[in-house]
């Protein structure tokens, strides 16, 4: 676990020196697409590219990684390619990269958005490493692993686990570092989502962060007990005040998709309405 980012990238610095060198040695090129000045090194066979390093301008927020360069086939991102493009805030990946190097964009501190293409299986270790305004995330169904700490602290990330995923690394994702006691600690209201009985279920379950099957899970049982009650509707109606009244709000990500009964993304009274006529219909239920 890495504590403080300057060290993390001193480290990648020295890390990296090594790749740059042997890339020097085959055929290295540079192009500039939309603003972002690609260096990459073309494959013997002189049709493939790995993208060893982008530079995005300073007005430059969208990255859409292109799927070719000087007509060859970007299969490959490499180790820390991207690392501390501070003004990035959406990345796209095409589907024609097949490999993705360690920490390729670590503390990309205003990177909001991300598209991982169909070509990924695995997301490397530190991949989004610090990544503190990542709050979109759009993973491939192809996805087999999640590397270590490839998303930590990444606290606002919504992330959905696709079913093919079968490993997640330690502190992967939904974890940061606690500055008191210098450990791990789940980020509070983090939300996984996946199917039940997975691999994301067993990691979120084993880290004590919230798990949801969008396609399952009991709609209006807000506090999580496994059954619905007033109490449910009742503190739905109160997290409505609090939101009319500008108070602070306190449910988390999974009890406000648990008590949206309408979908519409907004608690209010209706909400608490019908989480109070569901709990009417099934008091009139046999045991």
């Amino acid at each position: 676990m890495k504590f403080i980012p300057a060290i993390a990238a001193a480290a990648v610095i020295m890390t990296a020196v090594p790749i740059h060198s042997a890339a020097a040695e085959a055929d290295t090129r540079q192009l500039t697409v939309d603003g972002v000045e690609y260096t990459f090194t073309v494959d013997n066979d002189g049709v493939s590219a790995v993208i060893t390093h982008g530079e995005p301008g300073e007005n430059v927020t969208e990255i859409n990684i292109p799927d070719t360069l000087d007509g060859c086939t970007v299969t490959g991102i490499a180790n820390f390619a991207f690392q501390g493009s501070v003004h990035a805030e959406s990345i796209i990946i095409p589907d024609s990269v097949n490999f993705i190097g360690t920490g390729a964009f670590m503390s990309c501190t205003s990177l909001n958005e991300v598209v991982v293409g169909e070509g990924i299986t695995v997301i490397p270790a530190d991949c989004f490493f610090s990544c503190p305004a990542l709050e979109s995330v759009t993973l491939p169904s192809s996805l087999e692993t999640i590397g270590y700490e490839a998303f930590f602290c990444c606290p606002n990330a919504d992330i959905d686990i696709p079913e093919n995923v079968s490993n997640i690394s330690e502190n992967a994702l939904g974890m940061q570092a606690d500055p008191h006691s210098g450990t791990e600690i789940p980020v509070y209201g983090f939300l996984i989502k996946g199917k039940k009985s997975s691999a994301a279920q067993k990691y979120a379950v084993e880290n004590g962060i919230d798990f949801i099957d969008m396609t399952d899970f009991e709609e209006g049982d807000v506090d999580g007990d496994g059954t619905v009650t007033t109490y449910d509707s009742s503190i739905t109606l109160s997290e409505y005040a609090r939101a009319s009244t500008g108070a602070p709000l306190t449910f988390t990500k999974k009890q406000r998709i648990v008590a949206d009964m309408n979908n519409n993304n907004i608690i209010e009274p209706a909400d608490a309405s019908q989480i109070l006529s569901k709990y009417a219909y099934l008091s009139t239920l046999p045991y």
